[in-house]
Parts: C-alpha cells; sequence; structure tokens
C-alpha cells in the first residue's frame, strides 16, 4: 500500500494491523500519535474521507531547468554551445507550455567532481534580460552571452545547465513604452508555430541550427526503459513455438 512501506508494516504488525482492512478498522487519532498525521490521513482516506484535495490544474513553476550529463567529455565551446542551445530549447518550450515568460536566464557548466585526477571547475552566470519573454531566440542569446563569459579552455566538462527564473504569467508582464508590438507579435507566433509543428510532427522537427545535428556529446541511454505506448517498433514481440 502507497505510504506504508516495510519499517511501518513491521510496527503496524505488531499492533495487530496485519491487512488494509484492519487498518481502514483502526483509530485515526490512535496511530497518529504513534506513527505521524500521515498515517491518520491515509486510515481517514480509506474510509471514504477526503484529506488531500486534487489539484485539477498544476500550478505553474517559479523556475524551470534542463540540465543534461555529457555521454563524453566535452572540452571545445563549440560544443557546449550546442548542449546549452539545445537545453535551451527544451526548457523554452516548458516555459511556453506553461503560458509564462521569464526575466532571466541562468546558465552553468561542471567538470567531473567524481575524477578526482581532472582539475575542477564549475561555474555558472546569471543573465538579466531587458524585457520578460519566452522567445527562444532571446533566450539563446542570452545564454550563449553567458556561457562565453564563463568558459575556459582546457577542462572536461562533464555537465551543462539552463535555468529560468524569475517567471511570470505571460499576460501579467509590465509592458513598456519602448516595446515594439510588432516584433512581439511575430515572435508570439513564430514560437507558436514552431510548437505546433514539433507537437504535431515530433520533437524537434524544427529545431535551431545551433543545436547541432550529430551531437555526439548526447547523454548515453543504454539502459532506458522502451517507449512500448509511443513507438511501435519497439513493442514487445513474443514467439510461439509451435509442437509438432
Amino acid at each position: 500500500m502507497w505510504g506504508v512501506g516495510r519499517c511501518i508494516e513491521k510496527k503496524l504488525a505488531k499492533l495487530g494491523v496485519n491487512t488494509v482492512f484492519d487498518l481502514k478498522q483502526s483509530s485515526p487519532q490512535a496511530l497518529r500519535k504513534q506513527f505521524s498525521i500521515l498515517m491518520e490521513r491515509t486510515i481517514r482516506e480509506l474510509n471514504g474521507e477526503s484529506c488531500i484535495p486534487l489539484e485539477e490544474i498544476a500550478p505553474s513553476k517559479k523556475q524551470l531547468v534542463c540540465s543534461r550529463g555529457f555521454g563524453i567529455p566535452v572540452s571545445s565551446l563549440s560544443k557546449l554551445s550546442e548542449a546549452v542551445i539545445t537545453y535551451t530549447t527544451r526548457v523554452a518550450e516548458k516555459l511556453r507550455r506553461q503560458r509564462s515568460v521569464t526575466a532571466m536566464v541562468y546558465v552553468f557548466i561542471q567538470t567531473n567532481p567524481f575524477n578526482k585526477k581532472d582539475r575542477q571547475y564549475n561555474p555558472g552566470r546569471l543573465v538579466p534580460l531587458t524585457n520578460p519573454t519566452d522567445d527562444t531566440r532571446v533566450l539563446i542569446r542570452a545564454v550563449l552571452t553567458g556561457l562565453k563569459s564563463i568558459y575556459k579552455p582546457g577542462f572536461s566538462y562533464k555537465k551543462a545547465g539552463v535555468l529560468l527564473d524569475d517567471l511570470l504569467p505571460f499576460n501579467q508582464h509590465q509592458e513598456s513604452l519602448f516595446d515594439d508590438k510588432e516584433s512581439q507579435t511575430h515572435s508570439e507566433f513564430l514560437m507558436q508555430a514552431i510548437d505546433e509543428i514539433n507537437d504535431t510532427m515530433g520533437s524537434g522537427t524544427i529545431r535551431f541550427l545551433g543545436e547541432g545535428l550529430e551531437k555526439q556529446w548526447r547523454a548515453k541511454a543504454e539502459k532506458k526503459t522502451r517507449c512500448y505506448t509511443t513507438h511501435v517498433d519497439e513493442i514487445p514481440v513474443a514467439y510461439c513455438r509451435l509442437s509438432s
């Protein structure tokens, strides 16, 4: 049962609670004193009393991040740029999906802390934006500016990431008298078109050239669970041998 692990199961058994039905018949107040309020809520839920209301709409996140470890160490600025552009693209999609804009971006790179033989370097840079935006192009320019300011040659980098902070609802950010309305409208339609095509045709159908083509730095996925429900070629096949 969810929330009842092995340790709690043993303690409940000492009290004569061996099944879910036994737990349902127990006193919520008494078990709360011996365990926690979560146990009381569990018992009340088993008896049909709602204790934790479900959220029909998940609240918008205050921060969004996309970071990955590299499949192979990366040392060149060009490869790091490909990685952070890719991560910026992914996190910008999340940003638009929740109808938010961001006022600043944070980019970081780091070496492998478990490889004691290599020199360690783990910098990051916060880049404020002139105007809050959800335009991937603007975010990429800011991220590359931050990356170039922290990059140092001679290090083997193992991971990079992009974080969006100071998020605001799309329709609540304060407008400026100097805003270019035509440019903003063009940006909104362009991002919407890119998202719709990628949603329909598959992620990455339209992508920025700076993301690279080969992406040799891509994280390894040798033990990744197959996509049984979304890829026909990954559906398990069972063979039956007929006896003669």
